[in-house]
């Protein structure tokens, strides 16, 4: 086995909101035919997708032990002593799902798949776009912002003529582990559709169950039909701040809506375990994934120390991120930065509670390893831009939701718009 394979490449297929693929969903590329177009699950199986021409190179490149630059954000995080998701993945499928894996064959069936099921949502986040939230459509069309649309023969959410649903009972027959992501599922007629489909049709059983939510709906009797009729069931519910900085940075809903929803989910993570534990073996896991940005990194510590106070059953999972790159927080200038980083490394100089070690070294320091990176100027601007426009238009305000960071970032603020 070479030692850059990743299990994701024989297994795997990642569809976006609107149908279109990747080999996994931080891919650099779409999986695409020989003429540039891209594979839809709109128009193509996903046996057909995961046995493309594409998919072969890149199997070959990871036999010959090359690193395919299609797969940079692994092979980035793996530099910075960060766990990859290529890790990730190997480490559960092979170990965990004790998946017999023959690397020098090509795959026949799909066994995990990852499926924006839809871009319906009822947030528009900041770090989000259009193609991934229906909330974002009308700002972005106001504000002249660009919109892609690929082009496909079918439309993926039309029940009789996408691939993904006709071909649904075939490809659900190998399948192990779905994820589902969003727009947001609990808020999707899809989602509901999918559930009870695959229940009919008697694969759920052996389906192990993984959603992406934003937190601002909880649905106790879905929950219950899914923890009832799957092999189980994992979520993380994005949460990028806490109060204000919730309602900001993940515009839509308020932050006593989640708080009250934190609860719910805590209480049954908690209180469930009895009526969902199958032969010894718990069938619900619940976790929080923080979108690390320029908008929240400063305040890492307290959106850590929140949940290990309030919710400690809840595992806290960092995601920095990578594009739109003017939200990378290495993209700071490197005066505020600095300070930024001090924080991050010594919390308790700002009154806050120390990292234990392990949690430092295993989840924090690879997110510093990423903000140490080189800063772009550019891409300092393309934020304060943005910030400033999206202010504008959603009557919001940067300086008075941030306003100990606002005092920090103020003499690099673009001077034009003060």
């Amino acid at each position: 086995m070479s030692n850059n394979n990743c299990v994701l490449a024989w297994i795997h297929t990642s569809a976006e909101p609107l149908g279109t693929c990747r080999s996994c969903c931080i891919a650099r590329e779409h999986i695409t035919h020989d003429d540039g177009t891209i594979y839809s699950i709109a128009d193509e199986t996903f046996n057909e997708i995961l046995n493309s021409k594409y998919m072969k190179n890149l199997r070959q490149e990871m036999r010959e032990g090359k690193f395919p630059s299609n797969c940079n954000t692994c092979w980035e995080d793996e530099r910075k002593g960060k766990e990859s998701k290529r890790h990730f993945y190997n480490n559960l499928m092979l170990n965990q799902y004790n998946l017999d894996l023959d690397w020098d064959k090509e795959p026949e069936q799909p066994v995990d798949l990852q499926i924006a099921i839809s871009n319906v949502c009822n947030l528009k986040c900041r770090t989000c776009t259009a193609v991934y939230s229906s909330k974002w459509v009308k700002e972005a069309k106001d504000r002249n912002m660009s919109l892609w649309t690929p082009k496909t023969r079918s439309d993926v959410h039309n029940f009789d003529t996408s691939k993904f649903w006709n071909d649904i009972d075939n490809w659900s027959q190998s399948v192990r582990r779905l994820e589902i992501m969003g727009g947001e599922p609990f808020y999707t007629k899809e989602f509901k559709k999918l559930v009870n489909h695959l229940i009919d049709n008697g694969t759920s059983k052996n389906i192990s169950m993984n959603l992406s939510t934003n937190g601002t709906i909880y649905d106790d009797d879905l929950l219950d039909k899914i923890l009832t009729n799957f092999n189980g069931l994992g979520f993380n519910i994005s949460i990028d701040g806490i109060g204000d900085h919730f309602d900001y940075i993940r515009h839509g809903n308020n932050w006593d809506n989640v708080k009250s929803n934190l609860d719910k989910f805590h209480e049954l993570l908690v209180s469930g375990q009895e009526k969902y534990n199958v032969d010894g073996r718990w069938k619900l896991s619940i976790g929080v994934t923080v979108t690390i940005s320029n908008l929240n990194f400063y305040y890492l510590r307290e959106i850590h120390d929140f949940f290990e106070t309030n919710y400690p059953r809840f595992k806290v999972w960092n995601n920095s991120v990578y594009f739109p790159q003017y939200y990378s927080t290495n993209n700071i200038p490197d005066k505020v930065k600095s300070i930024y980083l001090d924080k991050i490394k010594n919390p308790e100089n700002y009154g806050l509670s120390p990292w234990k070690e392990e949690k430092f070294n295993n989840d924090i320091l690879p997110i510093i390893n990423h903000a140490s990176q080189d800063y772009n100027n550019d891409s300092w601007r393309s934020f304060v831009n943005e910030t400033i426009e999206a202010d504008k238009y959603r009557k919001e305000n940067f300086q008075e939701t941030f306003p100990e960071l606002y005092k920090i970032v103020e003499f690099a603020w673009d001077k034009l718009y003060r």
